[in-house]
């Protein structure tokens, strides 16, 4: 099975890029896959254990799907964290002071509004 999976596996997952630079691409990828491989891992070792599953090729057509899955959800995790990063970094500081303090100003605002009608 890993010969027919692991193909597939790398066509699919071969075109996702989260840097232009190339070996910070790498360097993130593998952790990506590295981090998959243990979740897939781990899931069909507990699969094996608890004696849900039996035989070879059931273990190797979970564990590659499991690890599809795992590799895509953590891609666009660490693809989110670094769109925020770059939002965060491309607004200027200042803004974000004032953001803060509207924000905490109409939250006090609201809070005393609202213990005020408590009373």
């Amino acid at each position: 099975m890993k010969v027919l999976l692991k193909p597939l596996f790398e066509i699919i997952t071969g075109n996702f890029i989260l840097f232009g630079n190339m070996i910070y691409n790498y360097i993130v990828m593998s952790i990506v896959g590295l981090i998959a491989y243990a979740a897939a891992w781990r899931f069909v070792g507990l699969l094996y254990h608890t004696d849900i599953i039996e035989g070879h090729a059931v273990g190797s057509i979970i564990h590659w799907i499991i690890r599809l899955i795992v590799f895509i959800v953590v891609f666009f995790i660490f693809d989110l964290i670094l769109w925020i990063i770059k939002f965060v970094t491309m607004v200027p500081w200042c803004k974000w002071l004032i953001t803060l303090c509207s924000v905490l100003i109409v939250l006090t605002v609201f809070v005393f509004i609202r213990r005020r009608m408590l009373k």
